[in-house]
């Protein structure tokens, strides 16, 4: 039986009811009926009786005739009087939003897998070739019109808010799935067994806690899987969506691209004399000279020569401006197997020749091959202190390699008339060809300068005598007979010496005679000799350019992922996948909901006779007739923690099971008829609690 429970006034068990008759604007407060009951101790059926005859009167029939009161009177008065009568039916589906359905989360779960697919890809690209889009070749649709490229491509609008905004897309929609199992999570708890504490069930309300906390709420509600989904909105928001504006970046770097070229010259072991007057015979004196400058001053070598290779003449079909080309070519070197003679292995002799000449006179034997060299020196006053000289030896035989070039190197102490830091070298030249990858740079109105060469030490192969003629019989012959004669100059010795000499001074100012160093000078300056020898005299053209490839490289702008960012983003995005699957199995979770619950009237269906209404609100209405503050009051009146609230699948409705007693004194006890029968039974001031069985759920 329903009962209002408070003091006395108007107000009368019919006011529960879910149909109240019509007030007039003079008793607004309270239908006619209701007055009647409580002044008059009108009964039940006498009320619901004249209410329903007011409300059916002021109805119309479907063919516009009214209607008669007295043909429903009696079915709506029963309804009226019990509300549980109306019918049913009790095999509802239960209610789901679209939001937690099985095909909206497996949406989230595609998008968020193809993100992560998505930037997984960029990423590797973008490592991989050094970017992944040029400033210059934006997207088609923004390249075919200029307006949009300069506000959108080159302000960098486009790829710093267009991933922000597809990432705040997906944040939506995640966010709105995970608010929708949020509201859905108390009417789950009330369906489970022995119900769940108020503060998971009737008093919980997600989307009331404020952002930042009510994924802590969700935690100590042991809703940890919703916990996790909301913390992941939350990083989602505040950190991944910021973050996606700076995961991409447009950098200058140095970008490859094709290009076809053709090789213009060959190597040629011979050169043939013009006669009578030898015009064409090569210099050797700006050889030597080319070559000391690129080491002592850095001056530029002849095209298509760095200080050790020689590479034959190409031309590219398009021109590069001032970018790197890099390709596949042969390359002509020597290696100067140059080697300290030790004292003990060589006899000296020492003979002057007049009372300021001196001659020092070596031999040894040189891998397999006897070599001999005088060495002349002056002692006069004002003559030099070191002394140099070279020669060249062409005995050797085939085994022991054709030829030789020597160095011989010493220092005359005037004090000691003593001739000091004695040092022989012998060098066998061996010449080759290899290949490899040449870079070389395009500079503005002048010939390109060799970067690099990385040569494929597996190619190099020996050149036979006959490829090789021009050196050995020319060339280390030739070096040796450029005389050199500066008085200013503390030297005696032919200008190969000398710049041998310059450039170990340049390396070791303090001991430019010691052995090792002298050695690597003699080594690098052959080979630097060598290349430009070859470079200008040695290659001939071709009657038939042949073709080839070369890969350019230029400095330009290209659009990259920045690393540390990419990381992040997949660590929460992959995270958040697993919380998606995890959503699959919290939807089949069973709830009470029949229907939405939006609006008053679906609160009201669901509260309607429930133990919150009957029991929990008569009480709070009781003690102040204005329930806007239910839920303090209830808390303040009630120790709500004590018991369990559940959906009854029996009584169809919301109660609790235990005791909930009370922490107040409720006013007086009922005055008299039915309510006075149910505060002594349920809320009398002896026993102040409120007792449920627990329900057959």
């Amino acid at each position: 039986m329903a009962s209002s429970i408070g003091p006395r006034s108007s107000t009368s068990a019919s006011s529960t009811r879910p149909i109240l008759p019509n007030s007039s604007p003079d008793n607004s407060a309270s239908p006619p009926a209701t007055h009647n009951r409580a002044a008059n101790n009108v009964s039940p059926a006498a009320v619901t009786s004249a209410s329903s005859s007011q409300t059916v009167n002021q109805t119309s029939s479907a063919n516009g005739q009214p209607a008669h009161a007295g043909d429903d009177e009696p079915e709506l008065a029963a309804i009226l009087e019990d509300p549980t009568k109306v019918s049913r039916n009790d095999e509802l589906k239960e209610w789901r939003s679209w939001k937690i359905h099985w095909l909206y989360l497996a949406l989230l779960l595609l998008t968020v897998t193809s993100f992560i697919i998505a930037i997984t890809g960029i990423t590797i690209f973008s490592f991989r070739n050094n970017g992944f889009a040029r400033e210059s070749q934006p997207p088609g649709f923004i390249e075919r019109h200029p307006a949009l490229r300069k506000a959108i491509w080159e302000q960098g609008i486009f790829y710093t808010a267009f991933p922000a905004f597809i990432m705040t897309v997906y944040r939506t929609m995640w966010d709105a799935s995970v608010m929708a199992f949020a509201d859905r999570q108390p009417y789950v708890d009330l369906m489970k067994k022995n119900g769940r504490s108020p503060a998971r069930t009737i008093l919980l309300d997600y989307k009331m806690e404020t952002l930042l906390t009510r994924w802590i709420l969700a935690f100590r509600n042991r809703h940890f899987l919703l916990s996790a989904c909301m913390l992941s909105s939350l990083v989602l928001s505040f950190a991944i969506i910021p973050l996606t504006s700076f995961f991409l970046i447009m950098d200058s770097t140095l970008a490859n691209s094709t290009l076809p070229l053709t090789f213009d010259t060959y190597f040629s072991s011979s050169f043939k004399p013009k006669f009578p007057d030898f015009a064409n015979m090569p210099n050797i004196r700006l050889v030597l000279d080319t070559a000391a400058g690129a080491h002592l001053l850095n001056l530029s070598l002849p095209p298509h020569t760095d200080d050790v290779f020689v590479f034959p003449a190409f031309t590219t079909l398009k021109d590069l401006g001032g970018s790197n080309l890099t390709l596949q070519t042969a390359a002509y070197g020597v290696d100067s197997g140059c080697v300290e003679i030790p004292e003990s292995e060589y006899n000296t002799t020492f003979k002057y020749v007049t009372d300021n000449a001196l001659i020092v006179e070596v031999d040894a034997t040189d891998r397999e091959c006897a070599i001999s060299h005088t060495l002349g020196i002056r002692t006069a006053v004002y003559s030099p202190e070191i002394f140099m000289s070279s020669w060249y030896t062409m005995t050797c035989s085939m085994e022991a390699g054709w030829t030789r070039i020597g160095i011989l190197a010493a220092r005359y102490d005037r004090a000691s008339e003593t001739v000091q830091n004695l040092t022989v070298i012998s060098c066998r030249p061996s010449y080759f060809v290899t290949s490899g990858e040449l870079t070389q740079q395009s500079v503005a109105g002048s010939s390109r300068d060799v970067l690099r060469f990385d040569e494929d030490v597996h190619e190099r192969k020996a050149q036979s005598i006959s490829e090789i003629y021009a050196m050995k019989y020319f060339l280390e012959k030739d070096i040796h007979n450029m005389q050199y004669i500066y008085l200013g100059e503390d030297f005696g010795g032919n200008e190969f010496t000398r710049d041998i000499l310059h450039l170990s001074q340049q390396r070791r100012p303090s001991e430019p005679l010691h052995p090792s160093v002298l050695l690597n000078a003699t080594q690098n300056m052959y080979e630097t000799v060598y290349a430009v020898f070859a470079g200008l005299y040695l290659f001939r053209a071709l009657e038939t350019p042949v073709n080839g490839t070369g890969i350019y490289t230029v400095l330009e702008k290209r659009l990259f992922v920045v690393p540390s960012i990419a990381y992040i983003i997949l660590g929460v995005l992959g995270a958040t996948a697993l919380l998606n699957i995890g959503l699959f199995f919290a939807a089949k979770q069973e709830s009470m909901l029949k229907e939405e619950p939006y609006s008053l009237i679906s609160y009201a269906g669901l509260l309607y006779k429930t133990e919150i209404q009957t029991m929990l609100m008569e009480m709070i209405v009781s003690k102040d007739r204005d329930p806007g503050r239910a839920r303090e009051t209830a808390k303040k009146m009630w120790n709500l923690d004590k018991v369990n609230w559940l959906y009854s699948r029996e009584k169809r409705r919301i109660t609790f099971s235990g005791e909930v007693p009370l922490q107040t004194m409720v006013g007086t006890r009922a005055k008299t008829g039915a309510r006075a029968g149910i505060g002594r039974s349920m809320f009398g001031v002896r026993k102040r609690s409120l007792v449920n069985q627990a329900p057959n759920v």
